[in-house]
């Protein structure tokens, strides 16, 4: 059973762009939650987390979903890959960059076990439904 589940929106300094919040991952996690399943969500534009600090945080979860919305945000995710501990997690990402890119992402990030494209409630509430 899924355990420790979490929703990450990462910020992107290379883009230089002040993000608002994460409006997708919100109405995910509200979508989860009406469904009965728990999970956390994060935007680290707003903790404005390290890389090692974000990472080490993030391994007490057993899920992990990261939002993609920028190509910026490719390299947040690899500094933070750095410092987490993948064994025993399930990691993926969504959004709309990472709808369009998946097949890249998934070459370069063996971590990432799959990409949520398009729209995400049934694919990500299939997910929690089947552990």
């Amino acid at each position: 059973m899924l355990k420790a589940n979490i929703l990450v929106s990462l910020h992107t300094s290379q883009a230089r762009l002040k993000t608002g919040e994460n409006l997708g991952l919100r109405y995910l996690v509200s979508f989860l939650r009406e469904h009965g399943k728990k999970v956390s969500y994060l935007e680290n534009q707003f903790v404005n987390y390290d890389h090692k600090t974000l990472g080490q945080y993030l391994n007490k979860y057993d899920t992990i979903g990261f939002s993609i919305g920028f190509c910026g945000q490719i390299n947040e995710l690899r500094q933070i890959l750095r410092y987490l501990n993948i064994k025993d997690k399930v990691i993926y990402i969504g959004g709309h960059f990472a709808t369009i890119c998946h097949e890249d992402i998934l070459r370069e990030f063996p971590a990432i076990q799959f990409v949520i494209l398009s729209d995400g409630e049934k694919a990500i509430l299939d997910l929690f439904n089947r552990n």
